[in-house]
């Protein structure tokens, strides 16, 4: 990612037309612009969803690392474990890390 992107927490509410707007916070930290719009049937379940993964994606990003290093230091201390098992997890953790700081 070259941008950095806004820093949560970032919210979603209802407006009196129905659209569902996702917002995050200005500089200041107040309320401020506007992330997202969200319209038509599943609306809020979508700017919910938007919101969830927006705030939780540093810690989960902070957690695969930890399971990743625990993954692949387990693998290399004890090559042969489980017909490379360790392997493929270490490769998932890696790979998964990897679109989550590239943002696909």
């Amino acid at each position: 990612m070259t941008t950095k992107y806004r820093p949560g927490p970032w919210k979603y509410e209802t407006l009196p037309d129905g659209t569902v707007v996702v917002t995050m916070p200005f500089d200041d930290g107040k309320e401020g612009w506007v992330g997202a719009e969200c319209f038509g049937p599943g609306a809020e379940a979508n700017a919910a969803f938007i919101v969830r993964a927006c705030n939780s994606h540093e810690s989960l990003l902070v957690t695969l690392k930890a399971a990743q290093s625990c993954a692949c230091n387990l693998h290399c201390a004890q090559d042969a474990i489980s017909e490379g098992r360790h392997y493929t997890l270490c490769a998932q953790l890696t790979d998964a890390i990897a679109a989550a700081e590239k943002g696909a």
